[in-house]
């Protein structure tokens, strides 16, 4: 009898740190974004953060994004529960509140942005493996991100 009820509570023992232990394997972590030099108090900051090559600066395919309002020359963005893996950051600041990316009638950009890796863009926006960070996922990746304006 008392040896059944110690084999029970090691059976519980048992699962429940097995629980855990699968719990904290699919635990994600958050990329924590601090933006730095935005040029102007206005507007929202945007982030987006990209699984693949394919999906790479396309909005609709975005994994997960971010939006704050432009109230100090550094900003903080969190982006939650993300599981390990390789990832690209694309970020901008909408100064006219629709939410796009504008353009002027040439190609060049009209709003600040900035990438992960911090790549600068000369005369060509950034392809996915120039930007790309590994994040472990078990824990939080932090960066920060320059913004740049053309």
């Amino acid at each position: 009898m008392i040896y059944t009820i110690l084999l029970m509570i090691q059976m519980i023992v048992g699962v429940n740190t097995n629980f855990d232990k699968i719990q904290s394997e699919n635990s994600n972590g958050n990329v924590i974004v601090h933006v730095t030099d935005i040029p102007e108090i206005k507007g929202e900051v945007l982030v987006g953060i990209y699984d693949s090559r394919r999906t790479w600066r396309k909005v609709k395919k975005v994994l997960k994004y971010e939006i704050k309002k432009v109230e100090d020359d550094r900003e903080v963005l969190v982006l939650e529960d993300i599981p390990a893996g390789t990832y690209a950051i694309a970020i901008f600041q909408d100064f006219n509140g629709n939410r796009k990316f504008d353009y002027n009638w040439v190609g060049v950009p009209k709003e600040p942005f900035g990438f992960s890796t911090n790549f600068m863009v000369n005369n060509r926006a950034p392809r996915y493996k120039e930007v790309t960070f590994t994040h472990p996922g078990d824990q939080d990746t932090e960066m920060e991100i320059v913004m740049q304006v053309w």
